[in-house]
């Protein structure tokens, strides 16, 4: 054998060695996939064997390919679960302040929208302000220079013998009735209204001396119009409650024809003064006496909350200010004398009963109106009232102050008979007496 023919047999050998060593590998391999015992494992030729080597191994990989699968959305899972956890704590101080920041925007929104709102609603006082402008014009549209003689002469007077006063106008329709004091008109029967520039004739037209009232009236139909165009009936608000402390208006005639205006405050309220079948309210101003003989106040509304009496001024108040005499208690009386009605009457005088009193001075007294005076030729006079009796009952109605007394005697009718009650005091205490009373007026 040459040489060349030994180094092929060699290399045939080799092949074939390593081509025993392999099938016996993979036979192996193959066998050690079976369980043990089972005799099909090597059943078969070798291609079938394979076959089975093959399939079992793809099955092996797909069931490997889905766990990892599994394994790898797991895994995934848990990374993504972590990074989201990680990123809301890393986010969250940045995303509170964008709900702060919303929160905030809508908030000025809201406010943005009350604020709007609020400019609607703030129209009111605007509103407002504008009615208590034209309640002022009203105001002083409201107020007249009176003129009066002393000695009733209406030619060749002298200047010193004319009057200035003011008047309030209460009623402006058909007629112009206005109302003044009696202490300024007295006995005249004739006055001159300046309303504008000019002067009209007007009449007096009632008159009570106990009450400090007089009115007087003009036909409008006889006034220019561009004079009435000025004239405004003054407003009253009975349900005003007046403070001390409050600032007032004043208008009156102190100086001669021409109207002043004068700014004050009320230093007391409260105040009373008895004057017949009724107790008038006193409110004491800062302003000076000097020259008032009558005028009226006004509230910052413009309302008419009183008139000054000149007989009042300094009595028991203070001297030298100007003492107003509340509408309140005189405005059932105007009521009645500028609708042409006549005051009813019974003739006392007298002081409500109260609490203090009754502590301090007699702890038997009942309540009521302690008479301290019954005027001669009146009504209760006639029928037996006595100095020293206390009122607790008129017409049937239990009285305990001065204001529910007026309230029933001013819607009595003259010649009404009444029946009124009044304890007496005696050794043996407080006696009830009835007396039948008939009204009259004044």
């Amino acid at each position: 054998m040459s040489e060349k023919d030994l180094k092929n047999f060699e290399k045939n050998e080799i092949a074939r060695n390593t081509d025993k060593v392999n099938r016996k590998s993979s036979i192996n391999y193959r066998d050690s996939i079976h369980k043990p015992g089972d005799n099909n494992a090597h059943m078969g030729n070798d291609n079938e064997g394979e076959f089975k080597f093959v399939n079992e191994k793809v099955v092996n990989n797909k069931r490997l390919t889905l766990g990892k699968l599994l394994l790898f959305l797991v895994m995934c899972g848990i990374i993504m679960g972590a990074v989201a956890c990680m990123v809301f704590v890393f986010m969250k101080p940045y995303l509170n302040k964008m709900s702060d920041d919303k929160k905030s925007t809508e908030e000025i929104n809201d406010s943005k929208v009350t604020e709007s709102n609020s400019t609607t609603e703030e129209t009111s006082p605007v509103e407002t302000t504008k009615t208590i402008e034209e309640r002022l014009k009203n105001m002083g549209n409201s107020v007249v220079t009176l003129c009066v003689n002393e000695e009733d002469e209406w030619e060749n007077v002298e200047q010193n013998n004319v009057n200035y006063g003011s008047g309030l106008i209460t009623v402006l329709n058909d007629k112009i009735r206005i109302l003044t004091t009696y202490d300024f008109i007295k006995d005249n029967r004739e006055v001159t209204v300046y309303l504008g520039n000019r002067g009209y004739k007007g009449m007096v037209d009632h008159v009570s001396e106990k009450y400090g009232l007089a009115t007087v009236i003009i036909n409008t139909a006889d006034v220019k119009d561009e004079d009435k165009e000025t004239l405004s009936a003054a407003e009253y608000n009975p349900d005003n409650e007046i403070e001390a402390g409050e600032e007032i208006t004043f208008m009156g005639n102190p100086y001669g024809k021409e109207k002043f205006i004068v700014k004050g405050s009320l230093t007391s309220v409260g105040n009373t003064y008895n004057i017949v079948d009724t107790e008038l309210e006193i409110m004491a101003t800062d302003i000076s006496t000097t020259g008032f003989m009558n005028g009226f106040a006004f509230d910052n509304y413009g309302n008419v909350i009183g008139m000054v009496n000149n007989e009042l001024n300094g009595n028991s108040i203070g001297e030298n200010v100007v003492s107003v005499i509340s509408f309140k208690r005189i405005a059932i009386y105007v009521n009645k004398i500028m609708s042409n009605k006549t005051i009813t009457y019974l003739g006392i005088h007298g002081k409500q009963v109260t609490d203090d009193v009754i502590e301090n001075i007699d702890k038997d007294m009942p309540y009521g109106i302690y008479i301290s005076n019954t005027e001669e030729k009146s009504p209760a006079y006639t029928a037996g009232v006595m100095n020293g009796d206390i009122l607790t009952e008129f017409n049937g109605t239990k009285v305990s102050d001065f204001k529910t007394f007026t309230s029933i005697l001013q819607k009595c009718q003259v010649g009404d008979e009444v029946t009124i009650k009044v304890m007496r005091k005696g050794k043996d205490g407080y006696k009830e007496i009835r007396y039948t009373v008939q009204i009259d007026s004044i």
